[in-house]
């Protein structure tokens, strides 16, 4: 199945991560973990399904190298595709979008700031979860 035929279907909600990084592939796991229900697909930012899935559906600048979120037809990065994945969490985990009413600036500044340093601190990953 190829990206444009996989995009058509019901599921049109993608994570696409850094699959190289031990942080976001953690990350990934504890998500898939914690979701009320399973509506994400997940796969690596340079995998060939990714590299398909954008050419069909073009991202609007630079491709972030941490995490990407396409949900409804829309882009998200940062930020906002974090409290796009949380509001899709369990109860338990939902409470974590209240940092949605933090500053914009405070949310971007440390978000690029544990972006900037994952691969130092946390290492690198070699996980592969093409269209789980």
């Amino acid at each position: 199945m190829d990206a444009k035929q996989i995009s058509e279907s019901a599921s049109e909600r993608w994570v696409f991560f850094d699959g190289g990084c031990a942080l976001c592939s953690g990350s990934v796991r504890f998500v898939k973990r914690h979701l009320a229900r399973p509506v994400f697909r997940f796969d690596a930012l340079d995998s060939a399904f990714t590299h398909d899935f954008l050419k069909t559906h073009p991202y609007p600048g630079k491709i972030p190298d941490a995490i990407l979120v396409f949900s409804n037809g829309r882009w998200y990065e940062g930020p906002d595709a974090l409290f796009i994945i949380v509001r899709q969490m369990r109860w338990y985990i939902r409470w974590f979008g209240i940092f949605r009413f933090t500053p914009r600036f405070v949310q971007t500044g440390l978000y690029r700031f544990i972006a900037r340093n994952r691969i130092r601190w946390f290492g690198k990953s070699n996980i592969s979860c093409a269209h789980e």
